[in-house]
């Protein structure tokens, strides 16, 4: 459903918009068994990618995002629209809560030491300024 939506002519336009609405999200599709697909999607306010500054929206998701990583994943643009989308398979079970975290290029991550513990405190900081 939602690679489907992601595909229309019509995606990011206010009727599609709606339709997301009605639905909700994020969207849960049945993977397998034991995990479904969830796709999370965010409207960016200012528009699409030449009116917007936003250059990464980050998910954090409770439980599965990765907060050790120095190169967390982003959702991804849809180009030419306001829509950012991303997709994980999660264990159908989990329950819990994420944020979006939009952010433009002054909040990227630093470049981060070599050293283990500096990268590991530097990281830590990063995260916590979001």
């Amino acid at each position: 459903m939602a690679a489907q939506w992601l595909r229309e002519e019509a995606a990011g336009q206010s009727a599609w918009w709606q339709k997301v609405a009605a639905h909700g999200t994020p969207i849960v599709e049945a993977h397998d068994e034991q995990h479904v697909k969830m796709t999370w999607l965010w409207r960016d306010p200012a528009g699409d990618e030449r009116h917007s500054p936003i250059c990464r929206v980050y998910a954090d998701i409770n439980g599965i995002t990765d907060h050790h990583s120095t190169s967390p994943s982003s959702l991804t643009r849809l180009p030419g629209t306001d829509v950012w989308y991303g997709s994980a398979v999660i264990d159908r079970r989990w329950r819990g809560s994420y944020s979006l975290i939009p952010i433009t290029e002054r909040d990227l991550p630093p470049v981060f030491s070599d050293d283990e513990t500096l990268r590991d405190r530097q990281q830590r900081a990063w995260w916590v300024s979001l």
